[in-house]
């Protein structure tokens, strides 16, 4: 059981680490096009940049050395947060809240709902500080009323079903064990 235990631990950081790598490329690239519009400048992007690939780099060097690290885990979750409230605190474009979806939905493969539960209220909270900032001061790609409205909305409903879909999982990870558990009694028995 070690070994599987093992196996899942090494796909689980995999996903997420590499998750981690293409939406952090991703929101370089998106900055990049930011400087050549004129709405950012070279020396934000390379600080971003930076920012952006430390934690990256830390996962890779950690995953190399020991692939089922629980260290990765958090590497990403904190790595990716503080990256994600850079951008949102200094966005030129209010759709910099995007990228931190497609990385709620991915950590939800370490089926802890905990985790997920931390990594969520922390969206949430940065989300509304940019907003309620945004709408004071009109900066942080603050566009209008409405647009924050739905990005709140947005921010909202993909943490509420990510930690829903974190628990679902779980508790049918914990029957199919259990179902299991009672075959094997049964064959056992005969």
């Amino acid at each position: 059981m070690e070994n599987k235990v093992d196996l899942r631990a090494r796909r689980n950081n995999s996903l997420v680490m590499n998750a981690h790598m293409l939406i952090a490329i991703s929101m370089i690239i998106f900055n990049a096009i930011q400087v050549g519009k004129g709405n950012q400048t070279v020396g934000y992007l390379i600080g971003f940049s930076i920012l952006a690939l430390i934690p990256v780099i830390a996962e890779v060097v950690s995953y190399r050395k020991n692939p089922e690290n629980k260290l990765i885990q958090h590497l990403v979750s904190y790595g990716f947060a503080i990256t994600y409230c850079f951008a949102v605190f200094t966005a030129t474009n209010h759709m910099v809240f995007a990228f931190v979806i497609p990385l709620i939905f991915v950590a939800t493969v370490y089926n802890d709902i905990k985790y997920i539960l931390k990594v969520d209220i922390g969206v949430i909270i940065s989300t509304a500080i940019a907003v309620i900032v945004g709408m004071s001061t009109g900066k942080m790609g603050y566009v209008n009323f409405d647009t924050a409205l739905a990005q709140v909305f947005i921010v909202i409903l993909v943490t509420v079903f990510s930690a829903l879909t974190s628990r679902v999982l779980r508790l049918n990870s914990e029957d199919q064990l259990a179902a299991v558990a009672k075959y094997c009694k049964c064959w056992r028995s005969n």
